[in-house]
């Protein structure tokens, strides 16, 4: 008795080492299947004269497995003053970047990208009260050709005849 407790102990822990090693080569072949890359995000703002006249740029790595959302997120908190007690509450401003389901087809990155501007404008008021702010909202599924800067939104600004335009670039990463 204690003999064939003995060998289905020793089975299953050879089964179980087998199972362990599958699952490693499958996630090994997995990952050596999937494709990396950087995104490099770049929001320009355009005079009326094509002029850039400010730029921001930002980077993040992906792979062709990733799901989820990829996400950048840049900004600060203005201070907004509520009642004439004092109080105050902050709003976020900045900019909130997902990039999701990144797929290379024919040398091209498809990629759904959705992107939230926000800014306070020079002269707004900066002594806690009510501040103007700016929003800017684009979502779309791309495609961009890899390794080439790609302008994919652009909006014209509505306070004077310049434009706001949001580039890509996919970079595949060896």
């Amino acid at each position: 008795m204690q003999t064939l407790v003995r060998i289905c102990l020793i089975s299953l822990l050879c089964a179980s080492a087998s199972c362990q090693g599958m699952a490693q080569n499958d996630q090994a072949t997995q990952r050596a299947s999937q494709s990396f890359y950087r995104l490099t995000l770049r929001l320009l703002e355009v005079d009326s004269s094509g002029k850039v006249i400010n730029s921001r740029t930002y980077i993040t790595n992906t792979g062709t497995h990733d799901t989820g959302p990829i996400a950048i997120r840049a900004g600060t908190r203005v201070p907004v003053r509520t009642s004439d007690k004092g109080d105050v509450q902050y709003i976020d401003s900045g900019v909130n970047v997902d990039f999701r389901n990144p797929l290379e087809v024919n040398g091209k990155m498809d990629i759904q990208v959705d992107l939230q501007l926000s800014s306070v404008p020079t002269g707004s008021p900066t002594d806690g009260s009510a501040p103007l702010l700016r929003q800017n909202t684009w979502r779309s599924e791309v495609k961009v050709p890899l390794d080439k800067p790609t302008v994919i939104f652009s909006s014209d600004n509505l306070s004077d005849k310049g434009t706001m335009r949001i580039e890509l670039t996919a970079t595949r990463v060896e």
